[in-house]
């Protein structure tokens, strides 16, 4: 009798079991909402979400605009279209989907408007200053719109419009100098409605590089502050020459007699808060000069001749050995820190950071260029190799401040050369020679500032 039992109670729980994982495996998942396009629109006009776990089945779906039913156009598994129906009131309105009682609420703002319009293509994807672009789409006339290139990078560049089209089918705008790569802004002034184009590539030119300074002793670095102003180092020098944009001489900053004579500094950076730091390669120290008051911020674990150091946006010192072939890392928020040795990467002397943080590396024996992954335990891979066609030293490196635009020197080439991929770059002058550039940087304005050992030549970037 008890076998009996314990074989129907083993019958039972199995039979629990199965009919449990059953139903587990049986849940739907409620609907997903990833986006709601277009973001504004009227009465009548088709609008798309896209999502997850929807359904086939139009007749199981109700999509509620501020409570209204919405005419079901069409659906998939990741996609509704619906219109918007007749008395939706203006203004944001809450998007809810029902399927077969699984509801969703949209977290995105979705704005009901009055003579809705619409952007749909570009005459181009990409242009120049001055280039003519031609916005498409419905209701746009010249008078009642605004159009701003917005990449995220917090500063819009206004763009001009020049002509529209009578049956409000575009906008025709041109493009101003020292846009940037991303999506049109379009707004309509009288409501603020705001729709944006699809992605738009700006093609930066340069101009030929015009001499600014001359140098007898001859230039050892230069640095462009968020101030705009350019800070020069000449070799066998302790003084700073400091120069505004246009290169109009500004003061010098003096700070020989706080260390023996004849001392010279190997690289500087001038910090948005005014302090002043230098690498002394007499006495490998690097200093921090506030308030005509010098004090020690670090010594360098190896002597070196050439260092050289860039600050993240997070206040983060990193700083390049090349005879010592290491990459530190000191933060400039904690005091009392040393440097701590983050990558091992031979001959690099000049760096920057990508749009990401990352570290973009010149190398002072080969074209190749490296990136120290900064979010990926400082991993370093190969960035760019030009040496089939542009073989050489490349020794200087930095990005455009909002496009993501790497430019070399090549030393030994006398190129100037910005990086379009792995293994391919452009020559960015073909009229100019510049013999031996060591240097280059972007300033206050986006201008390309390269130095040499006798000269500092700027090139203005539309």
């Amino acid at each position: 009798m008890k076998k009996v039992f314990f074989k129907l109670l083993f019958v039972f729980l199995s039979l629990s079991l199965v009919f449990s994982s059953c139903s587990d495996d049986d849940v739907t998942p409620d609907p997903v909402i990833s986006s709601i396009a277009p973001e504004n629109a009227g009465e009548g006009t088709t609008v798309t979400i896209t999502g997850n776990y929807f359904s086939t089945d139009t007749s199981a779906i109700v999509v509620t605009i501020g409570g209204i039913e919405s005419e079901i156009v069409s659906a998939s598994e990741t996609s509704i279209s619906f219109v918007v129906p007749k008395g939706a009131i203006l203004g944001e309105s809450s998007v809810v989907v029902s399927i077969g009682g699984r509801e969703t609420e949209s977290t995105q703002k979705f704005t009901i408007v009055k003579n809705p319009f619409t952007i749909t293509s570009l005459s181009k994807k990409t242009g120049k200053a001055k280039s003519k672009i031609k916005i498409y789409g419905t209701n746009l006339n010249a008078t009642d719109f605004k159009v701003e290139m917005n990449n995220g990078s917090g500063k819009n560049v206004k763009q001009k419009i020049v002509s529209a089209a009578e049956d409000g089918s575009y906008i025709e705008i041109e493009l101003a100098s020292k846009t940037f790569s991303g999506k049109f802004e379009i707004t309509r002034i009288s409501d603020d409605v705001i729709f944006k184009s699809p992605s738009f590539t700006y093609e930066i030119t340069y101009s030929e590089p015009e001499i600014m300074l001359t140098s007898s002793a001859s230039f050892f670095d230069v640095f462009v502050s968020n101030d705009k102003n350019i800070y020069v180092i000449e070799y066998q020098s302790a003084t700073i020459k400091k120069y505004n944009s246009a290169f109009e001489f500004v003061e010098n900053i003096n700070i020989s007699g706080t260390f023996a004579e004849n001392f010279s500094f190997s690289d500087i950076l001038v910090r948005e808060n005014g302090d002043i730091i230098l690498f002394v390669r007499d006495f490998d120290v690097i200093l921090r000069f506030r308030n005509e008051v010098v004090d020690t911020l670090c010594f360098i674990p190896a002597s070196d001749y050439s260092l050289k150091f860039s600050e993240s946006k997070e206040g983060i010192l990193y700083i390049s050995s090349q005879e010592a072939g290491k990459m530190y890392r000191l933060d400039l928020n904690i005091s009392g820190q040393d440097p701590v040795n983050i990558a091992n990467i031979d001959f690099v002397d000049h760096f920057c950071f990508d749009l990401e943080g990352n570290i973009i590396t010149n190398n002072l024996q080969t074209s190749i260029s490296h990136k120290i992954d900064i979010n990926n335990n400082y991993e370093i891979s190969e960035y760019a190799d030009f040496s089939p066609e542009y073989p050489g030293v490349l020794s200087g490196v930095c990005i455009h401040p909002v496009q993501n635009e790497i430019i070399y020197a090549g030393y030994e080439n006398n190129k100037i050369l910005q990086r379009l991929t792995e293994s391919t770059c452009k020559v960015l002058f073909e009229n100019t020679t510049i013999v031996s550039p060591r240097t280059i940087k972007f300033d206050g304005n986006n201008d390309l500032i390269i130095m040499t050992s006798e000269y500092v030549y700027k090139s203005i970037a539309n």
